[in-house]
Formats: structure tokens, sequence, C-alpha cells
């Protein structure tokens, strides 16, 4: 909950909002026990290994929605629809997300966020 609240619900910086967000959902998740050693660092991975082509910016805003969709992922590194579709494809067969249809809409669903969200 709070990767979502710090950076899109509160604001308390001029910048740095979401990189607050994202240290303090590892705090939680250390102190909960639900992570062993502070490392929770997933887009470094996907840039290295399945996705070579986007920025790590991108990659990060993807990761810090609890859902998104190949139009809302379009923009500077994501020109093309098919793209946007072949990267949320990737990120789903890695695990990291989750499709789903709604509507005439494919929404893709970060797993592991959509999880801490649900259970706050």
């Amino acid at each position: 909950m709070s990767n979502y609240k710090i950076p899109f619900a509160i604001q308390p910086f001029r910048e740095g909002n979401a990189r607050t967000g994202r240290i303090l959902t590892l705090l939680i998740l250390l102190q909960k026990g639900l992570l062993e050693l502070p490392i929770l660092y997933l887009s470094a991975c996907i840039i290295k290994r399945k996705l070579p082509h986007i920025r790590k910016e991108t990659v990060e805003k993807i990761l810090e929605q609890p859902y998104t969709s190949p139009k809302k992922i379009m923009g500077q590194d994501i020109k093309s629809l098919n793209t946007a579709k072949k990267y949320l494809n990737q990120m789903e067969e890695l695990g990291i997300m989750s499709s789903t249809k709604i509507g005439k809409e494919i929404v893709y669903l970060n797993i592991d966020l959509f999880n801490l969200l649900s259970e706050s």
C-alpha cells in the first residue's frame, strides 16, 4: 500500500516519491517477515534478460502500478501497440504480470503489488 500511497496519493516530496514508496514497501515486507533480505528489484533483471530494448524507467513505471494495459505503457520507448503487448506478454511469461480481459480490453495485473494491496 505504501508503494501506491506515497507516490500517488500523498506525494510528500517534489521528487522521489516513487523511490520512497519502493523503499517503504521493502521495509514493510522485511518487518512482516515476507523478505529475508532487502532485495526486491525486478526491473534490472527484466531489462537484462527479456526486455533489452526498453528503458529501466519504463519498466519501473510499469511495475509501480497494480495494473496496466498496452495502451497505457505506450510512449517514448514503446511506440506501437504490438510492441506494448509483446513486452507485457513477456512479463506475464516471467510470472510478474497476469492478463485478464475486462470488456474489450486486456488488462495486465502486477501480481505481487496487487496481492500486497489486497492484503492491506
